[in-house]
C-alpha cells in the first residue's frame, strides 16, 4: 500500500492543536454564566500575580502548571466566553488537583517550619600530593517569612501561601460556572423532550392538551329576539 510520511511541521501543528484544544461547537453561553465574567477577570489577575511570584522564586514546576492554567483560562474567556461551557469542568478538575498538590508543602511548612540547607566548605588539605576537599551540610529550621534572607526567600513563601488559595478559588468558580451550564442544558433537554412527545400525540390528543382560553361570565342586559 501507499505509505505517507508526515513532515516535522505537520507533527508540530498536530501537537499544538491537541494542546490548544480544537473549538467544540456549542450554543451561546447562558446569561448567568456571562454575569460571572468580572469574577473570572479578577481570578485571572490573581492567577497572573501568583505566576509572577513563582517566576521570582524560580519554582519551575509551578511556573509551568500555572502558565498552562493562565493560557487555558484566557482561552475560555475569549469571544464572550463562548467556549467556556465545553471546558469549564476540565478547568475545575485541573485547579482542584493543583490545589491539593500545592497545599501539602504549605501544611508541612506550617507544622514543621521551613528547612534551609547550608553548605560549608572546609579548607583544602594537601596530603602526599593529593588534594583533599570536603563540604559540610547542615539544616536550619527558620520562620515562614524572614526578611533578613532577601526578597527571593519571601517571594517563594508568598507564592507557596497564595497558590493553593487561588487554585481553590478557581476550582469553586469553575464549579459554579458549570452549574449554570448544566442548568441551561437540562432546561433545553426538557423543552426538546416535550416537543418530541407533542409530535407523537394524535390530533385529538393535541386538542385535549391544548390550553384553553379563560372564559368570562356574561354581564349586561338580556334582549329577547322575536322572529
Amino acid at each position: 500500500g501507499n505509505h505517507s510520511q508526515s513532515s516535522p511541521h505537520e507533527c508540530l501543528a498536530a501537537g499544538g492543536g491537541m494542546f490548544w484544544l480544537d473549538p467544540i461547537p456549542f450554543g451561546p453561553p447562558p446569561e448567568d454564566l456571562l454575569a460571572e465574567w468580572w469574577k473570572w477577570i479578577c481570578f485571572m489577575i490573581l492567577l497572573s500575580s501568583v505566576w509572577l511570584l513563582q517566576i521570582l522564586s524560580s519554582n519551575y514546576v509551578d511556573i509551568a502548571v500555572t502558565g498552562i492554567l493562565i493560557l487555558f483560562g484566557w482561552r475560555m474567556l475569549r469571544d464572550n466566553m463562548k467556549e467556556m461551557p465545553a471546558y469549564v469542568l476540565v478547568y475545575a478538575v485541573l485547579c482542584g488537583l493543583d490545589c491539593c498538590f500545592t497545599l501539602l508543602p504549605l501544611l508541612g511548612y506550617m507544622v514543621a517550619g521551613r528547612i534551609v540547607d547550608h553548605h560549608v566548605q572546609a579548607p583544602v588539605v594537601h596530603l602526599n600530593g593529593t588534594k583533599l576537599q570536603s563540604w559540610t551540610t547542615y539544616s536550619e529550621v527558620v520562620g515562614f517569612f524572614d526578611w533578613s534572607r532577601g526578597f527571593r526567600f519571601n517571594a517563594e513563601a508568598l507564592s507557596t501561601l497564595l497558590t493553593p488559595i487561588v487554585m481553590a478559588l478557581g476550582c469553586g468558580l469553575s464549579i459554579i460556572s458549570y452549574m449554570h451550564v448544566e442548568r441551561m442544558m437540562s432546561f433545553e433537554e426538557d423543552v426538546d423532550t416535550s416537543e418530541i412527545f407533542d409530535t407523537l400525540r394524535s390530533p385529538a390528543e393535541r386538542l385535549l392538551h391544548r390550553p384553553q382560553r379563560p372564559t368570562r361570565a356574561f354581564s349586561g342586559k338580556v334582549f329577547k329576539v322575536e322572529s
